[in-house]
């Protein structure tokens, strides 16, 4: 038996990014412990949040949304609020992505942070996860 597949998802660049690695087998599970690390200037962080399916399934509905239109929101707010993270649309295609991440399930050290991003950075972690949620 080999090792659990992973999937890589990254909204940035690799100097100012939010990266997760969720597991495959999330959809079968329901929820399942996620990898995600937050890298900006100065500061690097990992964290090991739970997360939902069916909080993956609203986001990632709602990042489509956002996307499309490049108007609105889209926000990951899974139960335990370990990691919350809301991208707002902004004029000319930029999105600015607005988080927390706690060390624990919302206690502990908190990291509050802020990216701006350029709409392009948000295709393929959307189609990542579309791809993942209709297996």
């Amino acid at each position: 038996m080999g090792a659990p597949l992973h999937l890589e998802i990254q909204f940035g660049s690799a100097s100012e990014c939010v990266r997760f690695e969720l597991p495959e087998s999330l959809a079968d599970m329901g929820r399942d412990f996620i990898s995600a690390e937050i890298v900006l200037p100065r500061f690097r962080g990992e964290i090991r949040p739970w997360i939902e399916f069916d909080s993956l399934q609203t986001f990632t509905a709602s990042l489509r949304r956002l996307y499309d239109n490049l108007s609105g929101s889209a926000e990951l707010r899974p139960r335990e609020e370990q990691l919350v993270l809301r991208f707002d649309a902004q004029p000319a295609g930029h999105i600015l992505l607005r988080g927390e991440a706690w060390a624990e399930a919302t206690y502990g050290s908190c990291l509050s942070f802020e990216l701006e991003l350029d709409q392009s950075f948000l295709l393929a972690p959307l189609q990542t996860l579309e791809a993942m949620l209709k297996r």
